[in-house]
């Protein structure tokens, strides 16, 4: 029940999130507060962005497929009670797209890896309009933790973590 709403990928991705996954459960009045049928657990890679998730949960509720229909055929359809004490309703998150060279670098990268591709992340860099709509992740560079560095030439940022530069 933590993430109900309607972008809950967004927020495991802006709550730094280990694990995040797919339940599929009895649909009632309240929003996603049904009997839970089928659960999967997923890990979430560290600079895995909302595209790449999204895409790996759909396989994962593709392959849950088959286990709902064997328990329907079988008619053995077990709902278990959501734990309401854990409940979360959030709504959706796309006013904090926008970032600035002043954001601090998790904040960034959080945000970065929960509107990618869609909707991009807006950033302000020295009074200049950007949408982000897509990042790579290679090994340390020699660059400063916490650094952006714009190579306007070729229209590409640097964010340098502790171990990773992003680009």
């Amino acid at each position: 029940p933590k993430y109900r709403g309607p972008n809950p990928l967004n927020w495991v991705l802006l709550n730094s999130e280990e694990y995040t996954g797919v339940t599929v459960h009895k649909l009632v009045k309240e929003i996603d507060s049904g009997g839970i049928l089928l659960q999967r657990k997923y890990k979430i890679l560290q600079f895995q962005c909302l595209g790449e998730l999204f895409k790996e949960l759909a396989f994962l509720s593709g392959s849950m497929a088959k286990d709902i229909i064997k328990l329907y055929e079988s008619n053995d359809l077990k709902f278990l009670s959501q734990d309401e004490s854990k409940m979360t309703y959030l709504k959706k998150p796309f006013a904090l797209n926008n970032v600035n060279e002043d954001t601090d670098v998790k904040v960034l990268l959080n945000r970065l890896r929960a509107f990618v591709p869609f909707p991009g992340l807006n950033f302000n860099f020295k009074n200049v309009e950007y949408r982000i709509i897509s990042y790579d992740v290679s090994k340390k560079s020699d660059n400063k933790s916490g650094n952006i560095i714009h190579k306007a030439t070729k229209k590409v940022f640097l964010v340098q973590t502790d171990d990773n530069e992003v680009i």
